[in-house]
């Protein structure tokens, strides 16, 4: 059992008939009345964020998610088949079970398979996929000033969106994942390796001044590497996804117009999803 005053990033809890991670934890004592825990929660079935506030004293069952690292073989008709490099035992799971998974993940790449008490609840793709775009209507390099995108297929069969410059055989880089994975860490060192520069995908470090608990890149590490899509705009301003996608389209194309790999990092799933074209908002006013 865990208590709410010893809560932490990270943990996992089952409460209310489902299983929650703690994203969000603050411990709150007002000047009057008695203290309590607010806290924002992810159910890491549904994903669904809900946030929750609690006595310090109130006490949950831990939940322990196992994490199963497994190779991806292949797909076949409603069936995605994954198998165990160690001891080579196979499994097959339905598209209910996958969702949008591995709507950028190759054959032959390994995965990690989500379960409780025995049942799969969720496959977690890699951090970082680069994959190649295969099919695109021809670009023109220099066509930045816009920030106009056209679909791309993936080698994945998925379809994004890019700028107009990019053309066929051209590859992107994203890295996402859940809270506390590492996203951050490893985007940064791939672009120190690939010599690119990181963009954004956070929904709230584009604030100016919320730099509490937001993870944002210290100086040194916007020294080192160089970030687009941090401290953009005040708290007070109305700044929709569709607007976040139509600037950060523009930082991706200036970036890859100079000859330089744009990294996307994904903060919130919406951001992402948005800026790779898989959500419409339609156009801007």
């Amino acid at each position: 059992m865990v208590s709410a005053g010893d809560f932490k990033n990270g943990i996992t809890l089952e409460m209310d008939n489902g299983i929650f991670q703690i994203v969000e934890f603050q411990h709150v004592k007002p000047g009057k009345g008695a203290a309590f825990v607010r806290t924002k929660l992810r159910n890491i079935v549904s994903g669904g964020v809900v946030e929750k506030t609690f006595r310090p004293t109130e006490k949950f069952p831990q939940a322990r998610i196992d994490r199963n690292e497994m190779q991806y073989l292949y797909s076949d008709g409603d069936l995605f088949h994954f198998m165990n490099t160690e001891n080579y035992e196979q499994i097959a799971l339905n598209s209910e079970q996958i969702g949008d998974a591995l709507k950028f993940v190759k054959e032959n790449e390994m995965v990690k398979i989500c379960s409780h008490n025995g049942n799969v609840f969720a496959v977690e793709p890699p951090l970082f996929v680069e994959l190649e775009i295969t099919d695109t209507e021809p670009g023109f390099k220099g066509d930045t000033a816009t920030g106009a995108t056209k679909p791309a297929v993936v080698e994945t069969g998925a379809t994004v969106y890019v700028p107009l410059f990019v053309e066929m055989n051209d590859k992107i880089i994203a890295v996402a994942g859940p809270t506390a994975s590492g996203k951050s860490a490893l985007a940064l060192e791939l672009c120190k390796r690939l010599g690119g520069e990181l963009v954004s995908l956070d929904s709230m470090q584009i604030y100016k001044g919320l730099d509490i608990g937001r993870a944002k890149p210290t100086k040194a590490e916007q020294a080192e590497v160089r970030h687009h899509m941090i401290d953009i705009c005040e708290p007070t301003e109305n700044f929709s996804a569709a607007e976040f996608a139509e600037r950060a389209h523009k930082v991706i194309a200036d970036v890859q117009s100079r000859g330089k790999k744009a990294v996307l990092c994904g903060g919130t799933g919406l951001y992402l999803d948005t800026v790779l074209g898989r959500l419409d908002f339609g156009e801007i006013e």
